[in-house]
């Protein structure tokens, strides 16, 4: 018989061998990876295959309404120190204003001495005649007590709180300026030898007795404080010496009594443009 089925057979076997012993590599090879803690991820090729799906966690109406609140609360500290600070800014260059116009009132002074008594003299205690304003008080008119002084003021600039809105800055003195240019009362009976009573005082000022026109008639039965317009309830004086102090109204109270019971004449006047 011929040999030809024989070899094909035996072609068969080995081939069947062969493949049966790849199969069992394979087998072998993935059963090893498993063991070692490797599986097939059923995750399928980017060609084509499906990834599999994940859960995206969105918020609860109730989580973002926790968070706005909270940027909400966030939001209104921080103006709130915004706002603090600028009235802190606001209020000290107020009292460089007031420190720069007690200046100018010393410096006219100093060039005015009462030839009678000796002792300097405010413009608003001198005649018209010796070039002062006296003649002004109780007309209305406390810009004429600055406009007086424009020399020594040098600026109108600073005639004006940085917190007063309602008054009109001006730069210079070339017209004569008005009350709406002034943001600051005038202490009247203000004595370089009375160093405690007031020369220059914030205007929102209150007293527990009426104005005599634009005048506060300061006395031990007339209580003054503060109001709310300006500087957060608080103000700045500069007194007769020079100096300039920011106080609360109870810290005003206790100057204006101070002042009043070493004043030999008892009287203190202030006008308020």
């Amino acid at each position: 018989m011929p040999s030809a089925p024989v070899q094909s057979l035996g072609a068969l076997s080995n081939g069947a061998v062969a493949s049966s012993v790849t199969g069992l590599k394979v087998r072998h090879a993935t059963a090893g990876s498993e063991s070692m803690g490797f599986r097939r991820s059923n995750t399928s090729s980017p060609h084509g295959a499906k990834l599999p799906s994940r859960h995206i966690r969105a918020f609860t109406m109730t989580e973002l309404i926790v968070v706005v609140l909270v940027l909400v609360v966030l939001a209104l500290l921080l103006l709130t120190r915004m706002f603090q600070a600028r009235a802190k800014a606001s209020r000290i260059s107020c009292a460089g204003r007031h420190k720069q116009i007690s200046l100018a009132h010393k410096v006219f002074a100093n060039d005015h001495t009462n030839p009678v008594t000796g002792f300097v003299t405010f413009t608003m205690q001198l005649s018209t005649n010796r070039g002062g304003t006296l003649e002004f008080i109780g007309i209305g008119k406390v810009s004429a007590h600055y406009q007086n002084m424009s020399n020594e003021l040098g600026s109108a600039k600073i005639l004006v709180c940085p917190d007063d809105y309602g008054r009109i800055m001006r730069s210079d003195f070339s017209t004569p300026i008005s009350n709406s240019n002034v943001s600051y009362a005038v202490g009247l009976d203000a004595d370089e030898t009375q160093p405690n009573m007031i020369l220059v005082s914030d205007n929102h000022m209150t007293s527990s007795l009426p104005r005599k026109g634009a005048i506060i008639e300061l006395s031990a039965s007339n209580t003054v404080a503060w109001s709310k317009k300006l500087h957060g309830g608080a103000g700045n004086i500069a007194l007769a010496d020079g100096s300039v102090q920011q106080v609360t109204s109870t810290g005003l109270w206790t100057q204006v009594t101070t002042a009043l019971t070493s004043s030999p004449t008892n009287r203190h006047r202030l006008e308020f443009p």
